[in-house]
């Protein structure tokens, strides 16, 4: 399903499957998929799928992996009907991003160290072969800032997409409780 919302779409809105036989109630779910790149001395990326209820604000991670269990559609079955959501999806934007940005940030911070350890070694040596080079100056801080940019540590959060997820009360637990 994560590969499918990364190819066809960047923002969706789906519906849990019902039986079409009663009146059900679908809860609506803001689900956003964000991409994290650590880069400096070597490059590394983790991925988080994170929901919000947007009804009483329960927040949950790896949410595509518990909504991969569930059938949805891009369509509504007969005698369902969405809730409003009491938490705009602006806000939970919001929210999401404050929740990733505290949560699930690796605060590893060795990474960190060996970046700015290998970099200070490479300026050192960069310095060495230009230090009694002023004709080439210009040459020495275009280099400088390659290292910095190839070496110095950063952090850039992306969004790979976002949904809308209208679930049962039963799918709204299960992703609850899992």
């Amino acid at each position: 399903m994560f590969r499918y919302i990364q190819e066809k779409a960047s923002c969706t809105v789906l519906y849990q499957v019902t039986d079409g036989h009663r009146k059900t109630a679908l809860y609506p779910w803001l689900v956003v998929n964000l991409k994290w790149n650590y880069v400096g001395k070597q490059k590394k990326e983790t991925i988080h799928s994170i929901g919000l209820h947007l009804i009483n604000g329960i927040m949950t991670t790896k949410m595509m992996d518990k909504l991969a269990n569930l059938s949805l559609d891009q369509t509504i079955n007969d005698y369902s009907y969405t809730l409003s959501p009491i938490i705009k999806p602006s806000s939970g934007y919001r929210r999401l991003f404050d929740y990733a940005e505290n949560n699930l940030l690796d605060r590893d911070e060795q990474w960190v160290k060996e970046s700015v350890q290998q970099f200070e070694e490479e300026k050192t040596l960069l310095d060495y072969f230009y230090q009694n080079n002023e004709d080439e100056k210009d040459l020495y801080q275009q280099e400088r800032s390659h290292l910095e940019e190839r070496l110095l540590p950063k952090i850039k959060m992306e969004v790979i997409n976002a949904g809308l997820f209208y679930l049962t009360e039963q799918g709204t637990k299960k992703m609850i409780s899992s």
